[in-house]
C-alpha cells in the first residue's frame, strides 16, 4: 500500500536537525477516519524503522501484543510513502497511543488518565513515585487545554498506591489489572524489549482516578526498534534465547521495581496462565506471521534497503527471528512456576485463540475476529492474509 501527497491532515516530523533523514510522522486529521479498515481516529503514526534492520520488528511485536490480547494492541500497516512525489521508504502505518477511539477505548474519558514511565521525564505534568523513583509523565489528561474533572493529585495518590503495595509485598488484584499485566509482561519478555526496565515508553492507564475500584492496566505496549535482544548485543534475535530478561547484564532504573513485582504469587499465577493460554495455539499464529509478513512486505522491504543503503538479508532474518521466538517462548514457559491449579482458558472478553483478523493485499482489514473454520465465507476471490498466513479465495 501507498501513501502519498498530504491531503486533509497535518503532518509532524522530528527537528530537521535529526542525523537520520528517515523520520517518523504524526498524522494528524481534521475528521476522523478509518484508514486500511482500522478503527476511526483522528490520530496516526507512521513509524520509520530507521535503525538499520528493524523493519520487521515493529510488525511482529504488536502481531505478539495482538494475540497475547495485551490492552489496546497497536495494528501495523506496511505501507510505501512517497511526500511530493519522494520515495521515503517502507513505513508502519499504525495508531497512535492515546486516550482515543482507535488506541485506549473508553466509555467515558471524563476521571481516566494515561501515564508513561519514560526515563526522559519531560512531560510538564509529571512525578516520582517515593518508592521506587520511577519517572511517570502524565500523557492524558492536557492540564493546560482539557479542564479535567481529576487533579494530578489524584493521579499521583492512586499511582503510588502501585509502588507502595509492590514494596510492602501486600495484595495486589485490588489496585492492579493482573490480567492485562501479564499480558503485558509477556510481550515484553517474549521479544525481549528491554524498554520497560530503562523505563522507557511503558504505559499504563486508569479508566477512573476518583474510584477506588478502578484497576490500573499496563498497555498499550509500544516501540519496538532496541527488542529482540538489540540492547544486549546490537543486533535482532542473535542473543541467547534463554537470556533472563528479568536479570539483565546491566542494572536499569526500574529493574527492583519489576523483580519486586513478580515475588507476588498473585502475579506469577495470572503470568502463568497466560502462557499456558499463549503457548496453546498463540505462538503458532506468531510464527506463521513472521513468514507471511516478509513475504506480504519483500518487494516494499527491498525498495527501502535500496533508497536507505540497508544491507539486511530480511529473508534470513524473519526465519532467524520465527526460530528465536519458538526457541524463546518454550524457555521462558519451561521456567515459570508452575499452579496446578491454573488452567490457560482465555477469557471471553480477550477474545478467541479460533478467531483471525483477516487483511487483504492492500492492508485494508476485511474482517475482524472471524471463526478460523469459516473466515472466507463473502469474501471475494483474491489473496488474503488470514491468521498470519498467506491464502487464495477461489
Amino acid at each position: 500500500m501507498e501513501i502519498r501527497g498530504r491531503g486533509n491532515s497535518t503532518w509532524t516530523t522530528p527537528s530537521p536537525y535529526d542525523p537520520n533523514p528517515k523520520n517518523p510522522y504524526k498524522l494528524k486529521f481534521k475528521k476522523k477516519q478509518s484508514p486500511f479498515g482500522l478503527t476511526k481516529g483522528k490520530k496516526w503514526v507512521l513509524l520509520a524503522n530507521s535503525k538499520v534492520g528493524s523493519l520487521l520488528t515493529n510488525a511482529i511485536a504488536m502481531k505478539v501484543a495482538q494475540v497475547a490480547g495485551a490492552e489496546a494492541a497497536n495494528h501495523i500497516i506496511p505501507v510505501d510513502l512517497y511526500i511530493n512525489g519522494d520515495y521515503r521508504g517502507n513505513y508502519n502505518f499504525t495508531e497512535q497511543v492515546g486516550v482515543s477511539a482507535n488506541s485506549i477505548k473508553l466509555d467515558n474519558e471524563d476521571k481516566a488518565t494515561l501515564v508513561e514511565l519514560d526515563t526522559y521525564y519531560d512531560e510538564p505534568y509529571k512525578f516520582k513515585d517515593p518508592t521506587y523513583g520511577l519517572p511517570a509523565n502524565i500523557k492524558f489528561p492536557d492540564f493546560d487545554e482539557d479542564a479535567p474533572a481529576i487533579t494530578m493529585e489524584d493521579i499521583e495518590t492512586r499511582f503510588n498506591q502501585i509502588t507502595s503495595a509492590v514494596a510492602d509485598g501486600g495484595s495486589l488484584s485490588d489496585i492492579l489489572d493482573l490480567d492485562a499485566l501479564a499480558r503485558y509482561m509477556l510481550v515484553n519478555q517474549l521479544v525481549c524489549n528491554q524498554e520497560i526496565l530503562h523505563p522507557k515508553s511503558t504505559y499504563l492507564y486508569n479508566a477512573d482516578v476518583t474510584d477506588p475500584a478502578s484497576k490500573w492496566k499496563f498497555g498499550p505496549v509500544w516501540d519496538f526498534d532496541w527488542a529482540y535482544g538489540y540492547d544486549v548485543d546490537h543486533n535482532f534475535a542473535t542473543v541467547d534465547s534463554g537470556y533472563d530478561y528479568w536479570h539483565p547484564t546491566k542494572t536499569f532504573e526500574s529493574t527492583k521495581f519489576w523483580n519486586t513485582l513478580l515475588e507476588s504469587e498473585e502475579v506469577k499465577r495470572a503470568y502463568y496462565k497466560v502462557w499456558m493460554e499463549f503457548m496453546n495455539g498463540g505462538l503458532q499464529q506468531v510464527l506463521d506471521y513472521c513468514d507471511s509478513y516478509y513475504q506480504w512486505t519483500a518487494a516494499s522491504l527491498s525498495n527501502n534497503q535500496e533508497k536507505w543503503n540497508d544491507r539486511t538479508d530480511y529473508a534470513k532474518q524473519s526465519s532467524r527471528i520465527r526460530q528465536w521466538l519458538k526457541d524463546r517462548a518454550e524457555a521462558i514457559y519451561n521456567s515459570l512456576e508452575k499452579f496446578d491449579d491454573v488452567t490457560g482458558i482465555r477469557s471471553p472478553d480477550k477474545g478467541n485463540a479460533l478467531a483471525v483478523d483477516v487483511v487483504d493485499l492492500s492492508g485494508r482489514v476485511v474482517k475482524r475476529h472471524a471463526n478460523m473454520k469459516h473466515w472466507s465465507d463473502g469474501l471475494q476471490a483474491g489473496v488474503y492474509i488470514a491468521g498470519g498466513k498467506r491464502v487464495t479465495v477461489k
